[in-house]
């Protein structure tokens, strides 16, 4: 996404711009392994739904798989759909999968996993997989292709910024008049992206979506131990808000230190939005909304914490003393590298052009660095680093 800064400066904020090494499987060995967790929680779900899903058996399921990255999220997942499909249909069922996401994303590590001998394609014949560059809002396949379409942490990300945030990089800290302007955004990239997945689905398929969201200072009677997020009025409760509070706080440390400008800092802004509930069930309330009128219907919906997997596996690490005299080591690393993959490209396309591709490397390990040391700083136990997720379930009529 390219915009113009107030000196003429173009700059690109891409959401989700891979830093590694193609094909390396970065995505999978760092956030993936939150994103699998997130992913996972859904399956026994969508296994009740794929069994009551009217499914013709002369022609081919598809299941499309949206903001997939590297595919590490939804591997076990989709295995299982497979399965479930041929206990039902049997051997010769053809079945297809469908990959989306943006054109930079790394494919090549995607397609390596598909390679592997561990992948689902060598446990199973007239099982084929594509992958599309298209981002998702455009439509991305033919209209009434999929029977099931699966987003797992992908819809938060704005199609374009409404704004440049000042003083802040992420929405929930902004302004209420900025913030007010990212959710009128929200709001019509939702509509939009729901109205081209009903073109997408079948009569009958289902949409089931997981994303960020946050709880509004109304529900705080149902987040109490969250109640300290936040003393501003009307800034929402995030279960995961010390991530996004470290990364300002060491982003205004390098502004503050000169070793970025006030411009670069501005730039940075973040394209991602926290839904609430109240947004996210608002186009299905009446009949009338473009999203209705589309034939989607909202069957379920629900919030619930997913718990930090480093955290998780900081716990455990406690069982013995060798390991809990690394673990804080390892819980302020595997975090800081997670939370990397998805914020780095902001910070990094920020930068002004004049700079060297050195000096704007030099300057991301210096920021994730004192990110880490910041995190290393803290109990892990009492870190608030769990993610408070909505689920929807939506189907086509």
């Amino acid at each position: 996404m390219e915009r113009t800064s107030s000196a003429g400066q173009s700059f690109v904020n891409d959401s989700h711009l891979p830093f590694w090494d193609q094909g390396s499987g970065h995505y999978g060995n760092t956030l993936g392994q939150q994103g699998s967790q997130i992913g996972s929680s859904s399956t026994d779900l969508i296994l009740t739904l794929l069994d009551l899903l009217p499914v013709n058996k002369e022609g081919v399921f598809t299941f499309a798989d949206y903001g997939t990255n590297d595919g590490y999220s939804s591997m076990p997942l989709v295995s299982s759909v497979i399965r479930r499909l041929r206990e039902n249909h049997g051997e010769e069922f053809p079945i297809q999968i469908i990959y989306e996401d943006q054109e930079k994303n790394d494919f090549n590590s995607l397609f390596k996993r598909l390679s592997d001998e561990s992948s689902y394609l060598s446990q199973y014949r007239k099982v084929f997989t594509f992958a599309t560059h298209f981002n998702f809002y455009k439509q991305c396949v033919p209209d009434g292709a999929c029977d099931v379409i699966f987003s797992n942490m992908a819809v938060q990300f704005l199609e374009k910024l409404p704004l440049r945030l000042k003083n802040c990089v992420f929405e929930i800290f902004a302004s209420e008049e900025d913030r007010e302007r990212f959710h009128d955004q929200g709001e019509q990239d939702w509509t939009k992206f729901l109205t081209l997945r009903a073109k997408e689905l079948k009569p009958g398929g289902l949409l089931v979506l997981q994303t960020l969201c946050s709880r509004s200072k109304r529900d705080a009677s149902q987040a109490k131990s969250d109640a300290d997020a936040s003393d501003k009025k009307n800034e929402p409760i995030m279960d995961q808000i010390d991530i996004y509070t470290h990364l300002e706080h060491v982003w205004k440390q390098l502004r503050d230190e000169k070793t970025i400008t006030q411009e670069e800092y501005d730039n940075a802004t973040n394209g991602m939005i926290f839904r609430t509930a109240e947004e996210m069930k608002r186009p299905f309330e009446t009949d009338r909304t473009a999203v209705a009128q589309s034939g989607l219907r909202l069957l379920q919906f629900e919030q619930f914490v997913v718990p930090c997997v480093f955290k998780a596996r900081w716990l455990q690490d406690q069982s013995t003393a060798t390991a809990a005299a690394q673990a804080d080591a390892t819980f302020a690393h595997s975090l800081v590298a997670a939370h990397r993959v998805w914020s780095q490209s902001s910070f990094r396309c920020s930068l002004s052009r004049m700079r060297s591709e050195a000096e704007k490397t030099a300057i991301m390990e210096d920021l994730y660095e004192r990110f880490q040391q910041l995190v290393l700083r803290q109990n892990p136990l009492s870190y608030r680093s769990d993610i408070l997720i909505a689920r929807l379930v939506i189907r086509k009529v």
